[in-house]
């Protein structure tokens, strides 16, 4: 009893008090980035590289909203004192599906990827010699590569609106269910 009383104790804390606190701080610490170089735009700043550090800022504030928004739907204890009372209804589950899961993991793959191109073109920048593909890579418009980031990870994460299932009637089990458990 100890020990579940503990587990649920830590679930608690991370689930419903320190995951909104640092949904926060990422959202204002990322949108004073996004803001900061958006309202500072002069000519050195509008390289490539600005503008794939204010991409990966608004892609972490959507990120973290989308967490904050997921908080309805977590059920720490069961019938516990923390239940949203929406998280069983349909509605609530297809948002955790469409939103959380395959929205929430388009945008950390189009985060991740700005960040690897990000890095290519400092590394670009920074070394002469660089080889052809990363010179090919660092020619490339930022919209382009957005786009293709874009359908990239429509075509990698589409396996996830189809990784669960709607719970109807099944109250002991998850909300919703899922395959791979």
């Amino acid at each position: 009893y100890n020990v579940y009383f503990n587990f649920q104790l830590g679930k608690f804390i991370i689930f419903i008090l320190l995951l909104p606190l640092v949904c926060l701080i990422g959202i204002v610490t990322n949108f004073l980035t996004f803001w900061t170089i958006y309202k500072n735009r002069k000519d050195e700043l509008k390289l490539k590289f600005y503008e794939l550090i204010m991409i990966i800022s608004f892609l972490n504030m959507l990120y973290s909203f989308i967490h904050i928004l997921n908080l309805f739907n977590e059920c720490v204890v069961y019938n516990g004192i923390y239940c949203s009372t929406v998280y069983t209804t349909e509605i609530a589950q297809y948002f955790k599906i469409i939103i959380v899961h395959y929205l929430g993991n388009l945008i950390k793959f189009n985060s991740n990827f700005t960040y690897i191109i990000m890095l290519i073109n400092k590394y670009q920048a920074i070394n002469n010699e660089s080889r052809k593909f990363i010179k090919t890579i660092s020619s490339i418009n930022t919209k382009n590569l957005m786009v293709s980031s874009f359908l990239l990870s429509i075509l990698i994460n589409f396996i996830k609106i189809f990784e669960y299932e709607i719970n109807l009637d099944e109250e002991t089990l998850s909300y919703p269910l899922s395959y791979l458990v």
